[in-house]
């Protein structure tokens, strides 16, 4: 292992140690597991066979800590001189893989929820660090949903394990402790009495219940959570987080049902996959999730950008049509030359006159060099501009859809009224464009 991981392994172990007396990151090898790094009077490169360590195989089998208070199991990682005390194992998993665990001694740890707050924080930066060695192991491979052949799966997308890992600063998420034990209790008495005092003072411990919700969403009827998760916006989201990238499809298209009633604009990246889904009322879901998410400042980056992508990859041709179809729903004007570039292909012609006419609104089934010849002049301009053009359409259906579509975009009508008088239209459209172009 080179020092430089070594070192920001120790570094985030080195958090620990304001309430415990030592931490360690044992990674699995074929030999059992070894102490790769440390902090705090733990013995470096220990080995310790898993032949016989039946709590540590169901803990990574279940995923959950393991909290042993035999003090003396453990006393021979501990350097001479220093007690064991007792320990908690908490396994590191990541895109389904078991990597190994962080240990942590000391007394009344399981106790203290900001301490385990702060530990379940640091097992996810080791996650992430773990999962940057495997793949700098592996070499880069292209690792996207997109270049699958329509049935395939790619069960570890997205590829950045951050997107996985709540490593947010300012987001801890509890996953165990006497605080979260005590807020599934109060989850429990509000399921079953959903107009009680539990129900009612549930948004109190919000910030524990993301595990207990977790498992409710597992056993318990959406109906039955849905009223509660509505007072529980930190929970809520943490859940959603992990929930929409579930293997089971009941459990994704529940996601997208909250996702719709409770937008996560963060999220969007996560739900990109899903709009390719071959399960036609998860795909439209999806789609309507990311339409709710386009006011979000990096909607461009995280989905129109990966969707331009997708329509340029040549290996990816199967998905083409279902990226330009949503590129053409979310109106976005960089996707006019992807779809001008359409237009003498057979199979996506009608596809991309659509899209050109709905983006553009612009009703006319131009040739290729048409199309080409308006865009080398229009392309500097921004949408609203050419909605502008739009709202003096002789067809009323156009202008209808000019101004709301404007409306959109600028969040003013501009005192426009489709089925005025020319004159008056003019005018509106005067107004509208000194607004939005001053010069």
């Amino acid at each position: 292992m080179s020092n430089a991981w070594r070192q920001r392994a120790d570094s985030e172990l080195n958090r620990l140690l304001d309430n415990a007396n030592s931490a360690g990151l044992f990674g699995l090898t074929k030999r059992g597991m070894t102490l790769s790094a440390a902090a705090g009077p733990l013995r470096l490169n220990h080995s310790h066979p898993m032949t016989h360590e039946h709590e540590l195989k169901s803990a990574l089998k279940r995923g959950q800590p393991w909290i042993c208070d035999d003090v003396e199991r453990w006393h021979a990682l501990v350097e001479d001189g220093h007690p064991a005390q007792p320990s908690i194992w908490w396994p590191l998993q990541g895109r389904g893989v078991s990597l190994g665990f962080v240990v942590v001694m000391g007394r009344g740890l399981d106790h203290n929820a900001q301490f385990l707050a702060q530990l379940s924080r640091v097992a996810g930066h080791l996650v992430h660090l773990l999962l940057q060695r495997l793949d700098h192991r592996r070499g880069h491979a292209l690792n996207t949903p997109f270049t699958e052949p329509l049935g395939g799966r790619s069960s570890d997308w997205p590829s950045d394990a951050k997107r996985r890992l709540l490593t947010n600063q300012d987001d801890p998420m509890p996953t165990g402790g006497a605080a979260v034990r005590d807020a599934d209790m109060m989850l429990h008495l509000a399921l079953e009495n959903p107009q009680g005092s539990a129900a009612k003072n549930l948004k109190h411990v919000d910030n524990w219940l993301a595990t207990p919700l977790a498992k409710r969403f597992l056993d318990t009827g959406l109906d039955a959570l849905l009223p509660l998760m509505t007072h529980l916006p930190k929970s809520r989201s943490r859940v959603l987080k992990l929930m929409i990238n579930a293997e089971d499809p009941q459990l994704r298209h529940d996601a997208l049902h909250c996702l719709e009633r409770w937008p996560e604009a963060t999220m969007a990246r996560e739900v990109l996959p899903l709009a390719f889904s071959a399960e036609v009322s998860v795909a439209t879901a999806a789609a309507r999730v990311l339409e709710r998410c386009r006011q979000h400042h990096e909607f461009n980056s995280e989905v129109l950008k990966e969707l331009r992508t997708l329509v340029a990859d040549e290996r990816a041709t199967h998905a083409h049509r279902r990226a330009l179809d949503l590129l053409i729903r979310f109106r976005d004007p960089d996707a006019v030359p992807l779809l001008i570039n359409r237009v003498d292909d057979k199979k996506l012609r009608d596809l991309a006159l659509r899209g050109l006419n709905e983006i553009t609104l612009i009703q006319n089934r131009w040739s290729r060099s048409a199309w080409q010849s308006w865009y080398s002049k229009h392309a500097h301009e921004p949408r609203s501009l050419w909605l502008l053009e739009a709202l003096d359409h002789r067809e009323i259906e156009v202008r209808s859809q000019a101004i709301a579509e404007l409306y959109g975009e600028t969040g003013e009508n501009y005192g426009y009224d489709p089925s005025a008088p020319s004159r008056q239209r003019r005018a509106a459209i005067t107004l509208a464009r000194d607004t939005i172009i001053p010069d």
